[in-house]
């Protein structure tokens, strides 16, 4: 099931509270305090989107009126690291498996925060997010071709799934960048159990040890690479798994979870596809890469490379 025909399914019978549609017995009973969810198209249990279906009562109104943020790049070092599901990670689906281990030559550069609406409209002109009261919010309901676009207007790329992943965990190799305890996710994410049912300002959490912001929670980002089921033949050298064979390209990864979403959907190896045109459904948003030789001096901050010098 898609993660669009899972929210259909959750606006039909949300009347009914903390009631999932072909729950995993394994999820529901691993502590990490996610609600039993629906199956999307990575066959992941989900907790509860109802968060996600548009519903504005949350929390409306203007939640931020500071001055909005400028793009900081962050230098993400080279180096190599397991992909896919975690050691102690006992919530995997077949989608994060079988781990592997994915070498980066070259250092690279991560936009330090996802995309904001601020900077998102001023090179696009325009800002389709669900809650425009907020320029430092993520900038969401954009399709993977409009964050492509984006990206590529600014002299940037969508980061690789690979790419995102070695980022997020920051050295990491852990459920969750602050370790495996679920109980660490409120001083790094916003998702279900702090986010009052929408975005919040990018940077207010605490952030991993290459210095980037927001990667699990506020919302899913989408990556590169074309969807495929399980990392079976995926690439070891970091690159973008784009060929169609063995993949759908109509569909894209998202990686990082969102708002709506409980503990287990914000596991940093839980990975989702949606149709690349969609932008409503999950409420994407993204973050851009560069390689490091096309930065300018100045641009970026050298935590990444510090955290890696540990």
């Amino acid at each position: 099931m898609t993660i669009k025909q899972s929210l259909l399914l959750l606006a039909i019978s949300f009347v009914i509270p903390d009631i999932g549609c072909g729950g995993d017995d394994k999820d529901k009973d691993s502590g990490d305090g996610a609600d039993a969810g629906t199956t999307t198209k990575a066959g992941t249990e989900d907790a509860s989107k109802k968060e996600a279906t548009g519903d504005k009562d949350a929390a409306d109104g203007v939640i931020d009126d500071s001055e909005p943020k400028e793009i900081v790049w962050v230098s993400i070092p080279a180096g190599s690291f397991e992909m896919g599901c975690s050691p102690a990670d006992t919530s995997c689906s077949d989608a994060e498996k079988p781990a592997h281990t994915v070498t980066f030559e070259e250092p690279f550069e991560v936009t330090q925060t996802e995309i904001t609406q601020y900077q998102y409209e001023s090179v696009v002109g325009q800002n389709p997010s669900k809650w425009p009261d907020c320029r430092n919010c993520p900038a969401e309901s954009v399709s993977w071709y409009d964050a492509k676009e984006f990206c590529e207007q600014i002299d940037a790329r969508l980061l690789s799934e690979a790419e995102w992943e070695y980022a997020a965990r920051g050295g990491t190799t852990t459920k969750y960048y602050c370790g495996d305890d679920a109980e660490c996710l409120d001083d790094i994410a916003w998702y279900m159990n702090n986010a009052d049912g929408r975005t919040h300002p990018v940077g207010q959490k605490q952030a991993n040890d290459f210095d980037l912001y927001d990667t699990l929670g506020g919302v899913w980002e989408w990556t590169e690479d074309c969807w495929h089921e399980t990392y079976d033949s995926a690439p070891t050298d970091g690159s973008a798994w784009t060929e169609e064979a063995g993949g759908d390209c109509t569909y894209r990864t998202l990686r990082g979870g969102l708002y709506g979403l409980g503990a287990i959907g914000l596991r940093v190896s839980n990975r989702e596809g949606d149709r690349a045109q969609s932008y409503t459904a999950a409420t994407p948003g993204f973050r851009c890469a560069r390689d490091e030789t096309d930065s300018e001096p100045g641009a970026t901050s050298d935590a990444g490379a510090d955290a890696a010098g540990e």
